[in-house]
């Protein structure tokens, strides 16, 4: 509708302009004819006797007939002449009408005006050109006519062709602009198409065909994008709850076990636990309970980080780090945690890194003997935040540096210490949500070394501000 009618206006100017133009081109030419009939002093001095005696003849011959013994071309052209006085002396034409004297050529003859002036008047309904002109000294003044019938007719017939030619450029424009308009959404339909069969089938995994570099084009990579975001963080919840439903199987069922033991010692008197047994099984039921205790809080931890509604806000990390440390020591008073470096003040979520340090100590007092040093130290580097947990337990395997930041994942060194295999995922996911990563590395005599690093200008709107 735009194209066509943009189109339109521009079809319908055309045609005023040349229609117009053609107007002016024929009215012109008709003016130039008049003139040139009142500049034709030959035969003007014939018809009334100007420069010579007039031919007694011409008096009551009209112009036609003066036209077929002079050879003189004057047709269509009717005339007349007007004296001093505005009273008409003599017709040039039997057949056209007498030109009523105006103003003009009253003023023509005083001398108040230069000639020739041209003018339209309606003669017997019929509009005609009209030309005046001073001859004779100012005495006369000679009138010529010219009907505009013809003239008329030819616009008419230019109007009518000019008309039908901008309603078919209209036409034209909008089928054409139609034609485009659905080339250029086509894709578009596409992509409607797609986003519909998403929401219908909840079938993240479809694509959208993507063909150029427009902006319908950017348009579907990005909805690809998002589709491929969204199955991975759908693969993720589902492989979260396929993996946290496998985990907690185990202690749920040693739970079980051991409940369903002591229900039925209760309910057979004659096979009485002993104390030493009872106090067992009561201790191993802690123990579980604990382990599925913490064991869900690490699944609610992960499952928050994934949606981490907390807002990022000025803090130290310095300050962060010993909280965290202060809070895991208890989980082992015999091993030494010594925290060192200088105050980094940088905008972050606090709750999320002091959760990550204190996955990183814990793992590292778990994996330490009695008497061992746990450091922790906090280091700035340009725009890097690091903050690195080295212990001295027993050390990674060279495979699986990498692979202790998956979900549920216990490497062979790690088989024999408690936990559940997601602490150190929850710290590689709070590294990605700040734009930070974490590494793993041997240390040289033994032990591991975790380093979590956190740009201080990017990333959960960072930025490095000086301490006061």
């Amino acid at each position: 509708m735009i194209a066509a009618t943009a189109v339109a206006a521009a079809v319908v100017a055309a045609a005023v302009a040349a229609w117009l133009f053609a107007r002016s081109t024929l009215m012109s030419e008709v003016d130039q004819q008049l003139i040139d009939q009142v500049d034709d002093g030959d035969v003007l001095g014939s018809a009334i006797g100007i420069g010579g005696e007039p031919d007694p003849t011409l008096p009551s011959a009209p112009v036609e007939e003066l036209a077929e013994t002079r050879e003189v071309d004057l047709i269509p052209i009717g005339g007349q002449l007007v004296d001093a006085d505005g009273e008409v002396m003599r017709l040039f034409s039997s057949t056209a009408p007498e030109i009523p004297v105006s103003d003009v050529e009253r003023r023509l003859i005083a001398g108040e005006i230069d000639g020739p002036v041209l003018r339209t008047e309606e003669l017997d309904g019929e509009q005609f050109r009209i030309v005046s002109a001073v001859l004779a000294d100012g005495a006369l003044v000679v009138q010529m006519s010219r009907s505009l019938t013809d003239v008329e007719g030819s616009l008419d017939r230019l109007a009518w062709l000019l008309t039908g030619l901008a309603l078919a450029g209209v036409v034209v424009a909008a089928g054409v602009g139609w034609a485009v308009a659905r080339t250029g959404l086509r894709p578009v339909d596409r992509l409607s198409a797609a986003t519909e069969r998403v929401a219908l089938t909840k079938d993240l995994a479809h694509r959208i065909p993507v063909a150029g570099d427009d902006e319908i084009g950017r348009l579907s990579r990005s909805f690809n994008e998002m589709l491929e975001a969204l199955d991975g963080a759908r693969a993720q919840q589902r492989r979260l709850v396929d993996d946290a439903g496998h985990e907690l199987a185990t202690p749920l069922a040693t739970l079980r076990n051991d409940l369903d033991l002591l229900l039925r010692a209760e309910d057979h008197p004659e096979r009485t636990l002993s104390a030493t047994d009872r106090r067992e099984l009561l201790a191993n039921l802690t123990r579980q309970s604990a382990s599925l205790s913490h064991l869900m809080g690490e699944v609610l931890d992960l499952a928050r980080g994934e949606a981490e509604a907390e807002v990022a806000g000025p803090a130290d990390l310095r300050a962060i780090v010993a909280a965290a440390a202060e809070l895991t020591a208890r989980v082992a008073p015999d091993v030494r945690i010594e925290v060192s470096g200088a105050p980094v003040r940088a905008v972050v979520r606090r709750g999320a890194v002091e959760r990550a340090v204190a996955n990183l100590v814990r793992n590292a007092v778990q994996v330490s003997r009695a008497g061992d040093v746990v450091e922790v130290a906090v280091e700035r580097s340009g725009s890097q935040a690091g903050i690195r947990v080295a212990d001295r337990g027993p050390g990674l395997p060279d495979g699986d540096h990498e692979r202790v930041f998956d979900r549920f994942y216990r490497g062979e060194s790690g088989r024999g210490y408690p936990g559940s295999g997601l602490g150190l995922s929850i710290v590689a996911q709070v590294a990605a949500q700040h734009g930070g990563s974490v590494t793993a590395a041997g240390r040289p005599g033994g032990g591991t070394e975790f380093v979590l690093s956190l740009p201080l200008d990017r990333g959960a709107g960072a930025e490095i501000l000086s301490l006061p």
